[in-house]
């Protein structure tokens, strides 16, 4: 005779974005140090021995000493973009990679079994640095400092980790142009004129005539560095956003 899903025990798995052993009880994860160690094992059997004797209800004091962990912070709020961030059909839109992309050193490095609330500022200019030391440019840097804040922001929410945490992470200034040694990113590059001569025959007269005014314009040094939209608008600050 099977097992009814209540007589089941919660399996020990891996965690892939950390690389942490976990059991999931009463819908709270555990996390338990590094997947398939001794220690995570005899971490897993202790708490579910508990947790079986007790009703599967684990002890509040138990409950209590779960501490949480920058890897359980970035995965929550990751979890929580994928249903924000989605079309109808539940594909993920491209804010989702981006905030993926940006967690990704913290739950697959040093970090990831730190205690939450013991990461403050310092931890994240260490953080900073090495993104810095990875030649990301500047701007990328900044937007991804701002997604690790917005994931304990999301966190103090959640009531999971406490609000000075968070605070003191808002205390780290972005970096500023030149006084950081981080990279700029690089400049727009003019479109060759190879593949603007390749692109004019296929477009509409209309539009054609027009780009070719723009062109004309441009040329004769009135609008040297301005794109034919900013040209046709007389100014090039009217195509910035």
């Amino acid at each position: 005779m099977t097992a009814t899903r209540r007589e089941r025990v919660p399996s020990y798995r891996l965690h892939r974005p950390s690389g942490q052993a976990v059991v999931t009880l009463n819908g709270q994860d555990h996390y338990l140090g590094k997947f398939d160690t001794q220690a995570s094992r005899d971490a897993y059997n202790a708490l579910v021995v508990s947790w079986l004797s007790h009703g599967r209800e684990l002890p509040l004091q138990q409950q209590a000493a779960h501490v949480v962990t920058v890897a359980e912070v970035c995965d929550l709020f990751l979890r929580w973009c994928k249903k924000e961030y989605c079309d109808a059909a539940g594909n993920e839109s491209r804010e989702v990679k981006n905030i993926r992309l940006a967690l990704k050193p913290l739950v697959f490095g040093e970090a990831a079994a730190l205690p939450a609330a013991q990461f403050g500022a310092k931890a994240l200019m260490q953080f900073r640095e090495q993104l810095i030391r990875d030649d990301l440019a500047r701007k990328t840097i900044n937007q991804r400092i701002g997604i690790v804040r917005r994931a304990f922001r999301h966190a103090v929410k959640e009531e999971i980790v406490p609000p000075d945490t968070w605070k003191a992470l808002t205390a780290v200034d972005g970096l500023k142009r030149g006084r950081c040694g981080a990279r700029e990113s690089a400049g727009v590059k003019p479109v060759p004129q190879a593949d603007i001569d390749a692109v004019l025959p296929h477009l509409p007269p209309p539009v054609r005539a027009e780009f070719g005014k723009a062109l004309s314009v441009m040329s004769r040094g009135t609008a040297t560095h301005s794109p034919p939209c900013c040209a046709k608008r007389g100014t090039a600050a009217s195509c910035r956003s």
